[in-house]
């Protein structure tokens, strides 16, 4: 498949992506306070599945790791929500995986061979912003580590205030790594995703204030 087929299956993932705020922000407009509506999450997984298999084309270890640990917690958060759906939804995404790894493994695109010729090719300066992306994606996947812990707390899909400052630090740093990568579709994303974030925050005082 050529790059321009994975560059739209990138902006795919991240419209996807972009609607689950596009959602969240309407409700949140409407109730005048940060809410989370269902749809957030379901869109959340369809987006992540996608960029996940962007950034496995691209092999770029950042994103995989992100995309990842995100499904994770977005499956956790659905199940509080609908538990019943759980099950079929874990079986579609096992399904996608497999499939997915098979293709890009028998093609030969991911391979040992690919991996440890990409470590070879790797600067001290991109080691380096590896390592900035690194950190920006361990304050962005810590966002959902709070959020989890709070809603295992309340036993309901919660949203913690100190989830919106981790998602705008680590989506600022995350935003420097992809615009060093070059990366159009990563730059889109965190570009968008910080004014959602900054919006949420300013219901959240705007809340307190009024009280």
């Amino acid at each position: 498949m050529t790059d321009n087929f994975w560059l739209i299956v990138g902006f795919l993932g991240q419209a996807l992506f972009s609607t689950r705020f596009i959602i969240q922000w309407l409700a949140t407009e409407k109730n005048k306070k940060s809410v989370i509506p269902t749809a957030f999450w379901y869109f959340s997984i369809a987006g992540s599945l996608t960029l996940l298999s962007y950034a496995l084309y691209r092999r770029d270890p950042v994103f995989v790791l992100g995309q990842t640990f995100g499904v994770l917690i977005y499956l956790r958060n659905l199940y509080f929500i609908h538990p019943q759906f759980m099950k079929n939804l874990i079986i579609i995404i096992v399904l996608y995986f497999s499939a997915l790894l098979f293709y890009l493994f028998s093609v030969g695109y991911v391979s040992p061979e690919h991996i440890k010729q990409l470590r070879s090719n790797n600067s001290l300066k991109d080691s380096l912003w590896q390592v900035i992306g690194f950190v920006g994606q361990i304050m962005f996947s810590m966002r959902f580590i709070l959020q989890w812990l709070a809603s295992e707390k309340k036993k309901q899909s919660v949203i913690p205030l100190s989830f919106w400052y981790f998602s705008m630090f680590g989506s600022l740093t995350l935003l420097s790594y992809a615009i060093y990568q070059k990366d159009p579709v990563f730059i889109m994303g965190q570009t968008f995703g910080m004014i959602v974030y900054l919006r949420n925050l300013y219901f959240i005082f705007m809340k307190k204030e009024n009280k």
